[in-house]
């Protein structure tokens, strides 16, 4: 499965980094992926080659200006198995965000790619991943108390560049990275506000 992500600039994924490792402390999860990489899955999918994942995302994103979106407190998914579970920070779908999702999908079907169920703009729910291996009902009850009193985060986050990785998001694959325009100046301040 092929991903098509917008990698968080540096001061958000500290933060991130920082909340998910807090997180699997308090989970008693020992260890998390080595390559966390925080970032919003714009788009999941396979059946393309590298050259034509990345010329359907170059032919919508070419002339894009960067956006910004908002992240907002927290979220839970479940599935049918324990280790389904994952806690992350809803992104919000804003009409600039699901017109650039819509015409990613769009440019990926039309070159041929099979896109993730859930990753379909009906179904498509974006987020940054806080802790989604080793969770179970206890571990993510505990997460979830020491998520509750702290503040929420509230984040206005800069999406400077688009990233392709092949295969899994923690796994050493190869990514290449679409600069978007000039990059608005990063709002750090409403990252380091998470952590308080």
């Amino acid at each position: 499965m092929d991903h098509v992500i917008a990698p968080l600039d540096a001061g958000h994924a500290r933060v991130v980094g920082e909340l998910a490792s807090g997180v699997a402390n308090v989970a008693g999860i020992s260890q998390l992926p080595i390559d966390v990489n925080p970032h919003i899955t714009l788009v999941a999918c396979g059946g393309l080659s590298h050259d034509a994942l990345s010329a359907a995302v170059e032919s919508v994103v070419a002339d894009m200006e960067p956006i910004t979106v908002t992240a907002h407190g927290y979220g839970m998914f479940t599935g049918p198995d324990p280790s389904d579970l994952s806690l992350h920070v809803p992104v919000v779908r804003t009409r600039e965000l699901d017109t650039l999702h819509r015409r990613l999908c769009q440019a990926l079907h039309q070159a041929g790619a099979e896109i993730a169920g859930w990753s379909t703009p009906e179904l498509w729910l974006p987020h940054i991943t806080l802790v989604d291996r080793d969770l179970d009902p206890a571990r993510i009850a505990r997460a979830t108390a020491w998520l509750s009193y702290r503040r929420h985060p509230s984040w206005r986050i800069p999406m400077e560049r688009i990233a392709l990785r092949g295969g899994r998001m923690d796994a050493d694959t190869d990514e290449t990275v679409i600069e978007l325009g000039d990059s608005p100046a990063t709002e750090r301040e409403d990252a380091e506000g998470a952590l308080n």
